[in-house]
């Protein structure tokens, strides 16, 4: 696994080639399937979802096998990148980074909005952002707090969003 994780394909790291593969096939699964269309309507609303027929249970444990899986699947290839394996070496930092870059990819903390597309570039910002800080010479938890102002502005920019379509 040591080599997959550190081998280089057409100048990209074999790990950015996992992570266009899951994107395009996260765009696939959730805007050309009727499970995609199951996951997007339960996450708006899991009654009416119910109501139509759908399965709700079998949806919401389904996406947690996918993310289990998917967060498996990354947790081995960054302990062969590193080629170390700690319990905390993913901790919060990871979480957080995550769910700042869903958010400022446009998927909605409410639930049932969102793109594979958007995570992408939500995640290409982010780390854009982390890298202009780190060249600046930003310290870590001020990177954090930069973070939070995302997620917050997000936050205020969607309710007023959703109050202005009302």
């Amino acid at each position: 696994m040591l080599a997959v994780a550190r081998t280089n394909i057409l100048g990209l790291n074999s790990v950015v080639w996992f992570m266009i593969l899951a994107t395009i096939a996260a765009y696939f699964i959730l805007h050309k399937s009727t499970f995609g269309r199951a996951l997007t309507s339960v996450g708006l609303n899991k009654e009416a979802s119910a109501l139509s027929g759908i399965n709700v249970s079998f949806t919401t444990i389904m996406v947690y096998v996918i993310c289990g899986t998917l967060t498996a699947l990354g947790a081995v290839l960054m302990a062969a990148r590193v080629n170390n394996c700690v319990v905390t070496m993913g901790g919060t930092d990871f979480t957080f980074t995550a769910i700042t870059a869903a958010v400022l990819g446009g998927a909605s903390l409410f639930g049932g909005i969102g793109t594979a597309w958007g995570s992408l570039l939500g995640v290409f910002t982010i780390y854009m952002i982390q890298n202009i800080l780190g060249i600046l010479g930003v310290n870590f938890y001020m990177y954090t707090a930069v973070q939070s102002i995302i997620i917050l502005a997000a936050i205020i920019f969607e309710n007023v969003k959703n109050r202005l379509l009302q």
